[in-house]
């Protein structure tokens, strides 16, 4: 199947950051070592690509795609995408939740062909939000799927792609309206934590007026294939949200994995940031990301190249770039020109990522837009929506190119995930279409540089799921963190970074802070490889 990458700095010593009406000290985390630990780096030799005229003939290609029919309320649940390496093959496959059961894809040359032996016998039905996660340490990839109002499924991985749904006995007994699901170690015992977002009670989507939202889930791994309930630990404020988005980031860059959520119907406050405190989360304002917002997705991504991440929430008729500055994040939408066109009727907006699409080594933002209900005809929100391919152009500003790059679809779109599926070193889209085709481009490949980094831990949280990778040539320095989950909507990736690194032909140094604090480095790699980084 297949990989891609990620990366971040920290010094030892202490700043302090303001966050809102109390500083908070940012500090590198652990005691740091006299000694690197020892690590094996392994790549894949350098990747030429084969055909360099074609990318700028047809950017991307439609190599695949299928057909998951709408149930009668398919708007709310249906709409994620999961990218990950079920099948231990070496490559990514895709799945593809849905109402009325759970779609998977074996990649086979870049092309994903239904795998209808996978989920067997599993009831999937309403499939709503999910992660691709090594839960149990084992080294293969494992399945969290949160089911609208229905059972949470934890789909544990036999090793070469085969399910079997064990969330009752690992004690994950949450049953919400989940929209989205993220994975991270929030207590530092070296194994990963579940945090599950859930939306209002149905049929809030029908109402004027607007309960609280249902109870958030946060669940603490004991190691053992169990989890413990800690969602009573969670802030009132956290509860009542109706979340869409979002999930674990480190956002003062002190090694705990912090909480942001991304909510929907502003009047009932807004996005809601949780700052983790030595494993307790305490609400934190004033900030800059608690901003009111109608928000239904997330891309995260150092757009500005400070090592802290900035992010894109999307809001009706509106985006908001949140980019960091010294612990405070401002909207910089505005000025850098990543706007929805209203003469182009892109109202709702889903999922968001930023990638670097085009590899010339600074980030952009890919945006599903789509119809709010498939059956309930609403003039202010057209059915046909262009989703946006933002292309970062060298003054910071941004381009939507989706209609030149053949990628801006009217479907009525949800979740995306930006991911390699055919090893070329370009980021692959795979989107999903609530009332039409899900749709698998595949990119073209040109003659610039890149990197795809994975890396390997020993312990229970065997991908380094909440490293910082940090990639530095001269000057200049990539930031890319390793995620389960936590952006676009509903959807995820693989636990992995990828960079652009346009005519770059090879770089000074690989950092690697890892969860638990140590810091390993790598020098002199030569770019358009994927790299395996092993921690002894």
């Amino acid at each position: 199947m297949m990989r891609l990458l990620a990366m971040v700095p920290l010094a030892c010593g202490e700043r302090v950051v303001s966050f809102g009406e109390a500083p908070i000290s940012v500090a590198s985390t652990g005691t740091p070592p006299t000694s690197e630990p020892p690590t094996r780096v392994a790549t894949s030799g350098v990747i030429v690509c084969a055909d360099p005229a074609q990318r700028s003939i047809r950017p991307f290609e439609i190599r695949s795609h299928t057909t998951i029919p709408p149930g009668p309320e398919a708007w709310i649940w249906g709409g994620a995408a999961l990218v990950g390496d079920f099948d231990g093959d070496g490559d990514h496959d895709v799945g593809a939740p849905a109402e009325g059961f759970m779609g998977a894809y074996q990649n086979v040359d870049g092309s994903a062909f239904p795998n209808t032996e996978v989920f067997l016998g599993l009831d999937l039905t309403f499939g709503s939000a999910a992660t691709v996660v090594d839960y149990d340490g084992d080294a293969d990839f494992d399945i969290l799927l949160a089911r609208f109002d229905r059972p949470t499924a934890l789909l544990r991985n036999d090793g070469v792609g085969v399910f079997v749904d064990v969330a009752a006995e690992a004690g994950i007994a949450t049953t919400c309206p989940a929209q989205t699901t993220s994975w991270a170690d929030y207590d530092r015992d070296g194994d990963l934590d579940l945090f599950i977002g859930c939306t209002g009670a149905a049929p809030y989507y029908a109402s004027t007026n607007l309960e609280p939202g249902q109870p958030k889930a946060l669940y603490a791994n004991l190691g053992d294939g169990t989890f413990r309930d800690d969602s009573a630990m969670l802030p009132q404020a956290a509860h009542d949200a109706y979340t869409y988005a979002g999930g674990f980031h480190d956002l003062d860059r002190d090694g705990w994995a912090d909480l942001f959520l991304v909510n929907d119907y502003g009047a009932l406050g807004g996005n809601v940031v949780l700052v983790n405190r030595g494993g307790v989360f305490a609400q934190s304002v004033g900030m800059g990301l608690d901003v009111v917002v109608a928000g239904t997705g997330l891309g995260a991504g150092d757009i500005n190249e400070d090592g802290i991440p900035d992010f894109l929430v999307p809001d009706w008729r509106d985006l908001r770039l949140l980019i960091s500055k010294a612990g405070v994040w401002a909207d910089g939408s505005e000025a850098r020109h990543l706007t929805v066109d209203a003469d182009r009727d892109q109202t709702t907006a889903w999922g968001a990522e930023m990638v670097d699409l085009d590899n010339d080594g600074d980030l952009d933002a890919l945006v599903n837009y789509g119809f709010t209900s498939i059956l309930d005809p609403d003039p202010r929100n057209t059915t046909e929506q262009p989703d946006a391919a933002y292309v970062q152009q060298a003054d910071g500003s941004f381009i939507d190119l989706a209609p030149s790059w053949g990628i801006a679809d009217l479907g009525t779109n949800r979740g995306l995930v930006a991911a390699e599926l055919n090893g070329d070193g370009f980021p692959d889209v795979i989107k999903r279409d609530l009332d039409g085709p899900d749709v698998l481009y595949l990119s073209a490949c040109d003659a610039s540089g890149w990197l795809r980094i994975r890396l390997h831990a020993p312990g229970l949280n065997r991908h380094a799921v909440g490293a910082v990778v940090t990639v530095s040539v001269g000057d200049r320095r990539w930031t890319r963190d390793i995620l389960a989950g936590g952006t676009s909507y509903a959807s995820a990736g693989p636990p992995e970074a990828h960079l652009g690194l346009g005519d770059i032909d090879q770089v000074d140094v690989i950092e690697v802070r890892w969860p638990d604090g140590a810091v390993t480095t790598t020098r002199d790699v030569l770019s358009r490889q994927v790299v395996d980084i092993t921690r002894e």
